[in-house]
């Protein structure tokens, strides 16, 4: 589960916005950990789901904005059989720079890139979020109804996303690495990567990790979190919990999937499946089985 660049696919590449909606309610939503050099958006309209952006993973809601800046490593997941709608808006800021010359305007795309100090997520009910909210129903109304000069009317809305983040939140003193470096740091991860993969369920230590590459246990560190935005311990358990969440819609003993998924004890399985999944893992089987039943009936 190496986070792997994505490259978005606009519809349109002279006007390189996208905006849609994620919905998922008999298959949840798992969006495994990417990264691409378009900024999102994401607008939690409906239901609940967890969100990870490089080594902060937390909880969001209904009327939840989250930014993702771009280069940032992410991922969204949402329970089974739950109903969540989620507002995503993807946009090439090289296009803003572009259709809009002005010193002004590219001074403020440039501010935006740099990385904000977003204090995610951001509440709909909150002031700035009610503005923000506002602004991605516009770009979604007038994106899906595709009326004369609605270019011009997501791009403005777009713009003014934009400033109301940069005026609110205080830029961070460091920038984001850059998508070259962070490719560089996958590329020579890739055997550690294979080794999780094949390995996931055995006992996996940092020391053994960082030989797979043929790195120093300090350097690979400090690489593994440029690559994914999480520590190798992190990481692990987070690919443990989710492939031990797919054995839980089997009538297999917790206590085995444990085990095979590479915890060494019951109580430290369920410890970290309730860190991610917030839900001990019977109580997430019972609910897919109620969910499940509820769809079929």
């Amino acid at each position: 589960m190496q986070p792997l660049r994505e490259l978005v696919d606009m519809p349109d590449r002279f006007f390189p916005v996208k905006i849609w909606v994620r919905s998922s309610s008999k298959e949840h939503i798992f969006a495994h950990p990417h990264w691409h050099q378009e900024p999102e958006i994401l607008f939690i309209t409906k239901g609940t789901a967890t969100q990870q952006i490089n080594d902060h993973i937390f909880n969001v809601r209904k009327g939840d904005i989250i930014i993702v800046v771009n280069e940032a490593v992410h991922s969204t997941y949402t329970q089974r059989y739950e109903d969540n709608e989620i507002i995503v808006l993807q946009f090439n800021t090289e296009y803003l720079k572009s259709a809009f010359p002005a010193s002004v305007t590219s001074a403020l795309i440039d501010e935006f890139n740099k990385g904000i100090g977003f204090p995610n997520p951001i509440n709909a009910q909150s002031q700035i979020g009610k503005h923000l909210a506002s602004c991605i129903e516009r770009i979604y109304d007038e994106y899906n109804k595709k009326e004369k000069a609605f270019e011009l009317l997501v791009t403005s809305n777009i713009l003014e996303l934009m400033g109301m983040l940069v005026r609110n939140f205080e830029r961070t003193a460091k920038k984001l690495e850059s998508s070259y470096d962070v490719a560089k740091a996958k590329e020579m991860l890739k055997n550690t990567f294979r080794l999780i993969d094949l390995n996931y369920g055995s006992d996996l230590d940092l020391r053994r990790a960082a030989e797979a590459s043929n790195l120093s246990v300090s350097h690979f560190s400090r690489l593994f979190k440029k690559a994914t935005g999480m520590t190798f311990k992190n990481y692990l358990s987070f690919y443990r919990i989710n492939q031990a969440e797919e054995m839980l819609s089997t009538a297999r003993p917790i206590s085995e999937i444990a085990f095979e998924c590479g915890f060494n004890s019951i109580a430290s399985f369920i410890r970290a499946f309730k860190q991610y999944k917030k839900c001990t893992p019977s109580a997430y089987r019972k609910k897919s089985h109620e969910s499940k039943k509820n769809n079929y009936s």
